[in-house]
């Protein structure tokens, strides 16, 4: 099991999760550490999330097939926590399953484009 992470110039952060199990999946979830309080752009919800903790499941509860991917996208919810490098982005990656199961996840951030501070942050920050 693998998800790749990419952040975009506006904060975006795009995620692929691939199923490089032996079995299709269905019922589950991905879980992770973000920065801080996060929120979907697209191609998911939220299940669950508190302090340094979120769940996210796909948005159509679909089954993945193997070698198959489920693309998402999310945010985080403050600006000033805007991804910077790499280590803002998911961190402690696993999928859990309905059944409470858990299973490994390898992550990988394929770029972190630079923050560019406004104006007025410079001049307060």
């Amino acid at each position: 099991m693998k998800l790749f992470t990419e952040v975009s110039s506006d904060g975006v952060i795009s995620a692929k999760f691939v199923n490089g199990g032996s079995d299709e999946i269905s019922g589950y979830r991905i879980c992770f550490s973000p920065l801080s309080k996060c929120s979907v752009v697209s191609g998911c919800k939220i299940m669950r999330q508190f302090g340094g903790y979120v769940e996210m499941a796909p948005d159509n509860h679909g089954n993945l097939k193997i070698g198959e991917a489920w693309n998402f996208s999310f945010k985080y919810d403050f600006d000033r926590h805007a991804p910077a490098n790499i280590s803002w982005g998911p961190m402690g990656s696993y999928m859990k399953l309905n059944d409470g199961q858990t299973v490994d996840v390898i992550s990988e951030t394929h770029k972190i484009f630079p923050t560019v501070m406004s104006p007025e942050k410079k001049a307060h920050g």
